[in-house]
């Protein structure tokens, strides 16, 4: 059964297959189908439609690691776009890192 939360956006669980829970969201502009992992519950697979209907992009999450913050995040990112392919590797993640507020400051003229 179908679920709309406040902010207008539906999600539906179309079933699930020897491995993943397939869960629907749509909403203005949104069509992406999440594949959750029975076991671990962390997403395996995102599909989502284009908006302009010229085809579907598929982005694949694997080597979830625990950051020192304690979540859980994918080091590993594959992204099938319908021109072209696209593999991301994260090498290293720093949760709320100390920045010298400097950094921020007007560059001088």
């Amino acid at each position: 059964m179908p679920t709309t939360p406040p902010n207008g956006y539906k999600v539906e669980l179309l079933g699930q297959d020897s491995a993943d829970y397939k869960l629907k969201m749509t909403g203005t502009g949104v069509d992406v189908t999440y594949y959750i992992n029975m076991k671990t519950y962390l997403v395996d697979k995102a599909v989502s439609k284009s908006p302009n209907g010229d085809g579907e992009t598929t982005i694949t999450f694997s080597d979830y690691r625990k950051t020192d913050a304690g979540l859980m995040y994918p080091y590993t990112e594959a992204l099938d776009l319908p021109n072209f392919s696209l593999a991301i590797t994260i090498k290293k993640i720093t949760v709320n890192p100390t920045i010298d507020p400097t950094a921020f400051d007007m560059p001088k003229q």
